[in-house]
């Protein structure tokens, strides 16, 4: 069970740096 709430904390982080990057690439400030 840990390593499965371990593998959803980084694909939430990961999901979250792509938005932010994605906003950055775009000239917005997020």
């Amino acid at each position: 069970m840990e390593a499965k709430f371990a593998h959803i904390i980084v694909f939430f982080l990961l999901a979250t740096s792509f938005e932010t990057f994605n906003a950055q690439s775009e000239g917005l400030e997020f």
